[in-house]
């Protein structure tokens, strides 16, 4: 396999789907609604503070930082969501 730390694009869920539905017994519709449901679910413990691992492929986290004192919620920024890789796929 040939790796690239950079790339110009992006592979879209439909594609992951038809790819997984190709080397197991899932279809690839079976596939995209088991991502759609773990995207959710995903979201929902991202937004409740968990750090949710994949083993073999790594950990999410949401971090929320401040420029300065916050006084008021609306100051602080939530933007940034980090992506840990597992030990696995570092290569």
């Amino acid at each position: 396999m040939s790796c690239s730390a950079i790339s110009d694009r992006a592979i879209k869920t439909e594609q992951i789907a038809a790819e997984i539905g190709s080397m197991s017994s899932f279809s690839s519709a079976d596939v995209k609604g088991l991502l759609e449901a773990f995207s959710t679910t995903l979201k929902r413990h991202l937004l409740t503070g968990d750090t949710v691992e994949l083993e073999g492929i790594g950990l999410f986290s949401i971090s929320i930082s401040s420029l300065k004192e916050v006084e008021r919620p609306s100051q602080i920024n939530a933007t940034k969501s980090l992506f840990k890789f597992s030990s696995i796929i570092i290569l």
